[in-house]
């Protein structure tokens, strides 16, 4: 008979491989508090089983190790919102009946031997999320796929002519066609119902039963008008597609050439004599040194291409200056080459490169010298823009405190009422 181990050298065992990592990495666990001497809250995560719907998902859970643990097993509650059999859906709690390592326990289980318990039955678990749909979940568009090519084999069974195994087959494409968008789980739910129930129906033509041949017979001639509309509106489709596609490619293509300098003095033509609504006053801001007037947020996507434009073209500018600046040393040098050999000519190398450098030095300051003139024209328009929104500000205050005329009949009869009594 083997000796005991006492409840906290059990526990102690279970922290030193939950810290240390030495345990599988599809779940972990470790105490809630550091300061609990007694061992008995601990926290847990398990991580989603591949290939599942709880795949690269992480569940956290609450693990409670009573006086008697290990004789008796721990309690077990799921934080996060988990859909399988054992958890009860209001609490998250694990029902210990239902997991067979809680029901059936045994003293040499551990906290690691539950979590991969549950993380099993995370992976036997077929029910489908509500908040998972077809479309945007791997394992549910994998079996919507499946039932697509199960039905569509059927069409090849013994049993069908060519026409009806064409007829069916334009059944089931129509059908899962109008159904690929559909992300409501209800009817997601009753549009899988109704594929294996026809699956089923298939297998029993296929098997030789005679009612289901006829109830497929008269299915087919029910759906004929409505799969007849479906072709001819697709046949419009793409003929209207195709018609487009035409004209787009007849059009020639009209280049429109953005002027920076026509949309950054386009809003000088402000302010507005009328505006629709509440006039707002634009606030003048410095993009890295580009004047700009901010009429609304978010900034409109021309404002910040022409922003961008016009930064680039003065960076390019200042790269060219430092260059030339560069070129200037050398120049000098050949300059003093030519001298040293009596091969001094009428114009010298550096005279070319100031010339360029002094060129590109009065680009660069009458753009400054732009930018600053556009500057002071747009905080006039800021200022004037100011003016009107006090002035309109104030003739709304007035129009406010003034007795509308229904308001002002009625004090008038007051006051020639009261003066009649006195």
């Amino acid at each position: 008979m083997t000796a005991k181990v006492p409840r906290n050298f059990r526990l102690l065992e279970e922290l030193e491989k939950g810290e240390k990592g030495m345990g599988p990495e599809a779940c972990s666990y470790g105490l809630a508090d550091g300061d609990d001497l007694m061992m008995t809250n601990w926290n847990g995560t398990i991580l989603g089983p591949p290939h599942s719907v709880h795949e690269n998902r992480i569940y956290s859970v609450n693990i409670h190790c009573g006086d008697q643990y290990p004789d008796l097993p721990p309690t077990i509650q799921f934080v996060s919102r988990v859909n399988i059999p054992c958890v009860d859906a209001k609490t998250g709690k694990v029902d210990p009946s239902k997991l067979p390592c809680l029901a059936q326990w045994k003293r040499e289980f551990t906290m690691e031997t539950v979590l991969l318990e549950l993380r099993r039955d995370h992976r036997s678990n077929a029910q489908m999320p509500r908040y998972i749909h077809p479309r945007k979940s791997g394992v549910h568009r994998l079996a919507c796929l499946s039932l697509y090519h199960a039905l569509l084999s059927q069409c090849s069974k013994a049993w069908l002519t060519r026409s009806k195994a064409s007829d069916i087959r334009d059944i089931i494409q129509t059908r899962f066609r109008l159904d690929k968008p559909v992300e409501s789980p209800s009817r997601i739910e009753k549009s899988l119902r109704a594929g294996y129930e026809a699956l089923k129906l298939l297998k029993s033509c296929a098997a030789g039963d005679s009612a289901s041949i006829e109830r497929v017979d008269s299915l087919i001639t029910s759906t004929q008008p409505f799969i007849q509309k479906y072709k001819d509106k697709c046949a419009r489709r793409a003929r209207r597609l195709q018609e487009i596609e035409l004209e787009q490619a007849n059009t020639p293509k009209v280049k429109r050439h953005f002027s920076v300098k026509r949309f950054f003095e386009s809003v000088l033509v402000r302010p507005y004599p009328k505006v629709s609504g509440i006039r707002q006053a634009p606030r003048f801001v410095s993009a890295r040194g580009v004047p700009i007037l901010r009429i609304e947020k978010p900034q409109s996507r021309r404002l910040s291409l022409a922003i961008k434009i016009k930064l680039d073209t003065r960076w390019k500018k200042i790269l060219r200056k430092q260059r030339l600046t560069f070129e200037a040393a050398q120049a000098r040098e050949e300059d003093a080459w030519d001298a040293f050999t009596s091969q001094k000519e009428e114009v010298t190398w550096e005279q070319g490169v100031q010339d360029c450098l002094k060129t590109v030095t009065e680009d660069i300051q009458e753009g400054d010298a732009r930018d600053l003139e556009l500057a002071k024209k747009m905080w006039d328009v800021v200022v004037a823009e100011r003016k009107l929104v006090e002035k309109e500000a104030r003739e709304r205050m007035k129009q406010d405190i003034e007795p509308k005329p229904l308001v002002k009949g009625w004090l008038q009869y007051f006051t020639s009422a009261k003066a009649a009594v006195q």
